[in-house]
């Protein structure tokens, strides 16, 4: 059976982690591992405070099988290619709930946005929703954005997926 299981890497993508695990004896064909998530964002598509990194790089979801949980954590905690979280009472790792997986995937596609300082975005939700803005800083899954209204201008934190960037005046 195949579960999630969370752990934390310098390495920053996933050909570089395979091509460590192949190295350390892991053979990628045998298809102990179904999936790698690995979450390296920077200045570019996550900006938080302005640093050039994020409190999510190099976290990085493996779906593994249960069956060969031990020899993986092995090689690569040996190895030095990573940390797993959350080690139980027998010294492996706890899996993450499918359900978290499944809703934080949903939060980082959208962290993944191209919201940038100084665009200009429609607001699609809230109390501000179809009013056009621009966004002055970019914080997380937040943009702190200037939208003008009538009698004067309102400067609000706004979620990125509550903005609309394809803007066609």
């Amino acid at each position: 059976m195949f579960r999630w299981y969370a752990m934390q890497s310098p390495k920053a993508t996933k050909e570089v982690l395979m091509a460590e695990l192949v190295k350390s004896g892991y053979l990628e064909k045998s298809g102990n591992i179904k999936d790698v998530l690995i979450f390296g964002f920077t200045q570019d598509n996550l900006d938080i405070d302005g640093k050039d990194n994020s409190l999510l790089e190099g976290y990085i979801l493996l779906k593994l099988d249960e069956d060969y949980l031990k020899p993986i954590v092995k090689i690569i905690e040996s190895h030095h290619i990573g940390l797993f979280f959350g080690p139980g009472p027998n010294g492996l790792p706890y899996p993450v709930p499918e359900e978290q997986v499944r809703e934080f995937k949903k939060r980082v596609r959208v962290k993944k946005s191209t919201v940038s300082v100084g665009q200009k975005v429609r607001v699609t939700d809230g109390v501000l929703s179809g009013f056009l803005g621009k966004v002055v800083k970019k914080k997380a899954l937040m943009a702190y954005i200037s939208v003008k209204l009538p009698n004067r201008t309102v400067h609000r934190w706004v979620a990125i997926p509550n903005l609309d960037v394809n803007i066609k005046e």
